[in-house]
């Protein structure tokens, strides 16, 4: 394993909905300030108005929606009015002090803008001059917690506390403090403290059961919180808090009723409240959100009716609707240089670069010195593919404002289209200016990438993935660098966080194809490329970002692809996916042999020997015998061109596609080699005949048609068993569910190859389904005293260990195939299972989190997980789990069924 770090993509980032733009349209990026030369946080300039306009959103909100403070913080972020953004946050964070995504709003405020840096400076400083301003020690304790280092807010309230020792406020935020970082019991004494000097607050019994609750004192809890709903009968969320209590204790109905009150005291426990993050988020739902929960504003309202809902409308991504206001907006006479500054960001939006640099260009003559204008014009003239009007558009706006990152990041692009060198400067600069937007680190990644410097560009998109975790493209980017540099694990670990992160995009699907097939994993790789085929017929090619900053929000618009043109019409994506009789024979060779070419003297080639055929054939057996199926592949059709026996090519074409996971591929292909060798009058004993039937056999065993793959080894047992046929058979007597049979058979397979480890496996795995145990013990302690690191041989062990009531045994087993092999998803199923079984929940988790770690894709571990999670009354993270399982395999019937289960239990509760 490559020690690579890789961050982690958060699972709970919602895919792209089915409004959400692709190729040609714009998302909303993570929006990092910018910073000048001096390090101190700018923003890009802009008018009296917009300013006005942005804080009179503040005038719209709810004071005591936690959510709504949150988002408006996201709003005031993404242009630049920093300070306002975190008093939104801290303020969503009184309101709400467990609102993560408010939490981890403010770090990255907090430390993207310098403005931790600056205040705890400034707060040094006071206290140094006066060292009881216990105000400054509060507001010093505060901005560490809300950093996230809790020991040191915990040392500052402790100080306080020793000024004024009678605060409950202090004690309360101890607690939370103390909470944070896992102490429960300090937080309990602290929140007693708080108790002896207010014991009639409900708040203070709220909290006091929240901890208790978290301990796993569910009777201490339900006092405490009863005594907060009889002191506050309002206080929703102890009646939220109340309601898993009681689930906790079996009290169904008096959870029921609790919730349905916490529900009717705050609606949003009833349903699922969204709020945005900096660094998480999708489009379509920011546009949703921003539209829904922070309308526009009252600034002018009355005389900018058709212009504000222009934008409601662009916001969207109702682009018709959007021009259409505009241009109701001009008729009316609304301000005229708003609406067409808005109509020139539209066409942008919309591609139409032609149109928008018009606009720019009237509005260039009212404002000349706005660099906003002439970075938008660049991206305009970049958009009809005037590149050297675009880059003097973008040092236009460097020589108006040298530290505006948009317009750095936008020269990058344009130097590397026109291929004439500076495009890695200019995005370093960007960089260097701001504080790493992430489009910049992808674009620079991707520059990198194709100047094959494979490295580099991985430490970029790394970078990328440090501000974006939640980024399908950072992740696609990555693992497409990874596959390039011969890292194909880690490569399918990056896409697969890209899937997760947005199913819906095909690049993603199709990498992950590749990647798979890389790894052996057939089977997946085909699953992955049916959806990407579905998504898009073709394979879409990276595109560059160019950065724009529209009046109230900022957006990127993908860059015309230069280097590579391949347009797909909107809406072309194919509605379902079938393959064509004999498509796959396109890529793996031929299936099945058209007429024989001639030979020298005019006749035709039969099923006689050729020595030319034969040197094929034996290319192919040897490519096979190395694994190496893609050589083998080629080795087939070098072998059919070559004149080589058609029915043995049958064969050795049957065993690439079994071994590709094509089982019915490979039936076929076994099925026409018994057929041609039939015609052409091979006796039934020949090794090809043999071989075929063999194949015919294992092919039905994969596909899970046990007893027709049974009757085909009768059959060819019957024409003179040995090991490989005897061990097939047993096998599919195993699985139609005849074991005593089975035993049978794998026994004679036994006898002929006694040393035979996998013959074992299979002989213990039957002789426990046919009652015997300890038969199957001993012959599975014989198949690991002949090779201790069996790992098939020892989960069949732990299995009949369990089975036999010895789980501490059985538990050994299971970790002892692990020790050999961690991603060995059977030995972490069987493990996890026994663990439920002992009610040993948590090291259930443990077990299938780790092989997650290992193997991302490992469907059937991330189902267990969910499952074991719902289990462990984790339902939210439970969902989570199997709803990623759906997104890779929609189809995945326990996933489905799960899902459809835990839905139908919240409605019964009232919480769905």
């Amino acid at each position: 394993m490559s020690t690579t770090p890789i961050p982690r993509a958060d699972p709970a980032r919602p895919g792209a909905g089915p409004g959400e733009p692709t190729d040609g349209a714009v998302v909303l990026p993570f929006a990092p300030p910018v910073a000048s030369t001096n390090g101190a946080p700018v923003s890009v300039p802009r008018s009296e108005r917009d300013l006005a306009i942005l804080r009179g959103l503040a005038r719209r909100l709810n004071p005591e929606d936690a959510g709504a403070h949150n988002n408006l913080g996201v709003v005031f972020y993404q242009k630049g009015l920093y300070e306002d953004a975190i008093a939104a946050f801290e303020r969503a964070l009184e309101l709400d002090p467990r609102m993560q995504v408010a939490q981890r709003n403010i770090q990255v405020a907090y430390f993207h803008t310098g403005y931790f840096e600056r205040l705890v400076a400034e707060l040094r400083e006071r206290l140094a001059a006066d060292p009881g301003d216990t105000e400054a020690r509060r507001r010093m304790a505060s901005a560490y917690y809300h950093a996230g280092d809790t020991g040191a807010a915990v040392r500052e309230w402790r100080r306080v506390l020793e000024d004024v020792p009678d605060d409950v406020e202090v004690y309360v935020r101890l607690a939370r403090a103390e909470f944070q970082r896992g102490d429960l019991d300090a937080a309990l004494v602290h929140l007693r403290n708080a108790m002896a000097l207010e014991p009639e607050n409900a708040a203070i019994h709220l909290r006091i059961g929240e901890v208790q609750y978290n301990r796993g004192m569910s009777e201490e809890a339900r006092a405490s919180l009863e005594r907060a709903v009889a002191l506050d009968g309002e206080l929703a969320e102890a009646y939220h808090l109340l309601a898993f209590v009681y689930g906790d204790v079996g009290e169904t109905e008096r959870a029921a009723e609790a919730a349905a009150r916490a529900a009717e005291l705050n609606p949003s426990y009833g349903k699922a409240e969204a709020n945005l993050s900096l660094d998480r988020y999708s489009a379509a739902r920011y546009n949703e959100l921003v539209g829904e929960r922070l309308p526009q504003p009252e600034v002018a309202e009355g005389a900018l009716a058709h212009y504000n809902l222009g934008l409601a409308f662009r916001k969207k991504g109702l682009f018709e609707e959007a021009a259409r206001e505009f241009e109701l907006a001009l008729e009316r006479g609304e301000d005229e240089f708003l609406v067409r500054q808005a109509q020139a960001e539209l066409f942008l939006l919309r591609g139409a670069g032609a149109e928008a640099e018009a606009v720019y260009a009237e509005l260039l003559e009212v404002e000349p010195a706005s660099p906003k204008l002439w970075n938008e014009r660049g991206v305009a003239a970049h958009q009809r593919g005037a590149l050297e009007e675009a880059e003097a558009g973008y040092r236009r706006a460097l020589e108006l404002d040298p530290a505006y990152a948009l317009a750095w990041n936008n020269l990058g692009v344009v130097r590397h289209h026109r291929g004439i060198g500076g495009a890695e400067s200019a995005f370093r600069e960007a960089l260097a200016r701001g504080r790493a937007p992430g489009d910049v680190w992808r674009n620079l990644g991707l520059a990198l990438a194709r100047q094959g410097r494979f490295e580099a560009s991985i430490e970029a998109y790394e970078s990328a993935l440090r501000l974006e975790p939640g980024s399908a493209v950072a992740w696609t980017g990555l693992g497409a660098a990874l596959m390039e540099a011969g890292r194909p694990a880690e490569a399918r670990s990056a896409f697969v966080r890209a899937v997760d992160a947005d199913p819906q995009l095909a690049e993603a699907r199709y990498h992950l194809a590749y990647a798979l097939s890389a790894l052996g994993d057939y089977r997946g790789a085909l699953r992955e490329t049916k959806h990407a085929l579905e998504l898009d017929p073709f394979f879409p090619a990276p595109r560059f970002r160019l950065l724009i900053d529209l009046q109230f929000e900022e957006a990127r618009v993908l860059a015309p692809e230069l280097e590579v043109t391949q347009w797909v019409e909107a809406g072309s994506a194919v509605e379902a996916f079938e393959y064509r009789d004999g498509g796959l024979d396109d890529v793996f060779g031929p299936a099945s042999a058209p007429a024989a070419p001639a030979d020298s003297a005019g006749g035709a080639r039969g099923n006689g020997a050729n020595p030319a055929g034969e040197d094929a054939l034996e290319a192919v057996r040897a490519a096979l015998a190395s694994g190496d199926l893609d050589r083998a592949a080629a080795e087939a059709q070098q072998a059919f061109a070559a004149g080589a026996r058609r029915s043995e090519l049958l064969v050795l074409l049957g065993e690439i596609f079994l071994r590709r996971g094509l089982a019915g591929e490979a039936l076929e292909r076994f099925r026409a080699a018994e057929a041609a060798a039939e015609s052409d009058g091979v006796p039934e004993d020949a090794t090809e005949r043999r071989s075929a039937l063999l194949g015919c056999a294992r092919a039905l065993l994969d596909l899970g048609r046990t007893e027709e793959a049974a009757e085909a080894a009768e059959r060819l047992c019957a024409r003179g068993a040995d090991v490989e046929s005897l061990r097939v058979l047993g096998a599919a007597r195993l699985r139609a569910g005849a074991p005593a049979a089975a035993v049978e058979a794998l026994e004679r397979a036994r006898s002929g190859a006694p040393e035979d480890v996998g013959i074992l496996t299979e002989l213990g795995t039957a002789h426990l389904a046919a009652g015997d145990p300890a038969a199957a013990e001993a012959v599975l302690r014989a198949a690991l005293e002949r090779d201790p690191e069996a790992v098939s041989a020892q989960v069949a062990l732990g299995r009949v260990l369990a089975a036999t009531d010895r789980p501490e045994e059985a538990v050994a087993a299971f970790r002892a195939a692990l020790a050999v092999l961690p991603s060995y998803g059977e030995a972490a199923l069987a493990l996890a299972s026994v663990e439920r079984e002992r009610g040993r929940t948590r090291e259930a988790i443990h077990v299938l989190v780790d092989v997650l770690d290992v193997d991302p894709y490992h469907l059937d571990a991330l189902a267990a997980l969910g499952s074991t999670l719902w289990e462990a009354g984790r339902e939210a993270e439970a969902a989570t789990a199997f709803r990623r399982v759906l997104r890779f395999d929609p189809g995945h019937a326990a996933a489905r069924r799960a899902i459809e289960q835990m839905d139908a239990a919240a409605a019964r509760l009232g919480v769905g």
